[in-house]
């Protein structure tokens, strides 16, 4: 599952999660049609979940230094922070 959650946290192919990060998550080399299928039946709330629990652990070793500003309110490089035209 962990390789799963990882493939789809860098936008990773499944080549490329054989290649570059079975190795380091499985100990060994697992081929893309084995985590293609693993993909596929994996129940999507189980992924889900594991990504909540995952993420709050980061959260509790990291703490609050380590944060992201969400800027979806940003459409263009025309806006300024309140939101108006420049």
């Amino acid at each position: 599952m962990l390789l799963i959650v990882l493939k789809e946290s860098k936008k990773s192919t499944l080549r490329n999660t054989e290649t570059d990060w079975s190795q380091v998550i499985c100990g060994e080399r697992v081929d893309r049609s084995v985590i293609h299928y693993w993909e596929k039946n994996l129940p999507k709330e189980t992924i889900e979940q594991a990504a909540r629990i995952i993420g709050s652990r980061l959260e509790e070793l990291l703490g609050y230094e380590f944060s992201v500003i969400d800027a979806t309110s940003f459409s263009d490089w025309h806006q300024d922070a309140g939101g108006g035209s420049i």
